[in-house]
């Protein structure tokens, strides 16, 4: 990657893009660049196609759709037998089903013990509010409190987590659990997951990691780790579509001799479900597969197989990586909080400004969709299968007009309006 960029060099890029090929199997939003792939992936015709198929096998075969090679069933353990190969897991750990919010419930129940001497559970100080829901709901149930049992690592002053510091909290003999994110959401740093597991280990701690804003952009070796558990959504790299079905991964040491667990929820059909196939981790799922939500995943998933997560994450380095030279280059006072290093940063580009929510909407209203989240942060996420280098650069150029609007304001309203329809 050059140390300075423009849109010649973009050209340059794309020409070379060996997955530029798949973007035209995406619904584009018209006169968008859509840069909010970490909150919700693009509809692609793989995952319309897909969703189509089930629904005229309902109306084709009503209750028969649940019997057969080709039953429901199937397709739900065929999924989770292809998510398995993109995390490093075998087929008999993944299950997919419910949402993040319920998987992470589930697990709770199964794995986590009521220790007197070992109670506490570790998060980071950038876990979404729904996950401390569910940690206080759960502790609750159990006659415990959050306030007392939960601790919080906070980042560093460059708003980082730091693997040190989470190793430090897992060596505190009272930690019984640490719930991570494999790439942090607010900050798009990637943690070292390998080393966090690793040390997770040596100090006996239970280790999980929610890889919502990493599945579908990167590879995982969640078995090679040595993780214990995971959950994530599948709507965003992953292009499942809102409210898809969500899934979670138990590592085998967590079974029994029979290759069976023990749920802490327990749905009794379920069960009985898998006993006439195999044992593992679908034991853990809560009533029957919810099919829509799940099918258009059996799309997506195609072209993430094809294209292959190894050049998915080099070309999504690279995305981020041009962005960040055109930033520096074109707007040298924005802030820049994600990681430089490529080993230390996930799928998407974090920047930090005073004015984020409004800058964020000017850039929507510009035609650029990207996050903001609280308080400061918009978050640009390219996605290698849909993106490309110039638009890369055409968004850093509508980015910098309106952030050198915001330091020279013009002096009316009406002004204000005149600038940015222009753009």
């Amino acid at each position: 990657m050059h140390d300075r960029a423009s849109r010649e060099l973009a050209r340059q890029w794309d020409a070379r893009d060996t997955l530029a090929r798949f973007r035209k199997q995406f619904y584009r939003p018209a006169g968008q660049i859509y840069f909010d792939g970490d909150s919700l992936g693009l509809c692609s015709q793989e995952a319309e196609r897909a969703l189509l198929k089930e629904l005229a096998t309902w109306k084709m075969k009503a209750s028969d759709g649940w019997s057969g090679a080709e039953s429901w069933t199937a397709l739900s353990e065929s999924l989770a037998g292809r998510i398995a190969q993109l995390i490093g897991a075998d087929a008999d750990e993944v299950v997919l089903a419910h949402s993040a919010a319920i998987n992470l419930h589930q697990l709770l129940a199964t794995i986590y013990r009521r220790q007197f001497h070992r109670p506490h559970i570790l998060i980071d100080g950038f876990c979404p509010a729904s996950q401390r829901a569910v940690l206080e709901s759960h502790l609750y149930l159990r006659g415990l409190d959050a306030r007392r049992e939960v601790l919080v690592l906070p980042p560093n002053d460059a708003r980082l987590l730091e693997e040190a510091e989470i190793e430090r909290a897992m060596a505190d003999p009272t930690l019984q659990m640490a719930i991570l994110p494999a790439v942090v959401a607010a900050t798009g740093q990637l943690l070292d997951a390998q080393r966090l597991c690793r040390s997770a280990r040596r100090f006996g701690v239970i280790i999980g990691f929610d890889l919502s804003h990493s599945l579908g952009v990167m590879p995982h070796a969640l078995d090679d780790w040595e993780a214990d558990f995971a959950f994530w959504d599948h709507d965003s790299f992953a292009h499942a579509g809102p409210g898809a079905a969500a899934g979670l991964y138990l590592n085998r040491r967590h079974f029994n001799e029979a290759g069976e667990i023990e749920p802490g929820l327990d749905a009794g059909h379920a069960r009985e479900e898998i006993s006439a196939r195999k044992a593992g981790v679908g034991a853990l799922r809560i009533g029957p597969c919810s099919i829509l939500s799940l099918a258009p995943l059996a799309g997506t998933l195609r072209p993430l197989e094809e294209a292959g997560l190894a050049r998915i994450r080099a070309k999504s380095l690279d995305l981020t990586q041009f962005l960040r030279i055109a930033i520096e280059g074109e707007i040298p006072g924005l802030e820049i909080v994600t990681p430089r290093e490529s080993e230390r940063r996930g799928g998407h580009l974090v920047l930090s400004h005073p004015g984020a929510r409004e800058i964020r909407e000017l850039l929507r209203g510009n035609g650029v969709s990207v996050a903001f989240r609280e308080p400061d942060l918009i978050c640009l996420a390219p996605t290698p299968l849909h993106n490309s280098f110039v638009e890369c650069w055409d968004a850093v150029q509508i980015l910098r007009r309106i952030v050198e609007s915001k330091t020279a304001p013009p002096s009316s309203e009406e002004e204000v309006l005149g600038t940015f329809a222009t753009l």
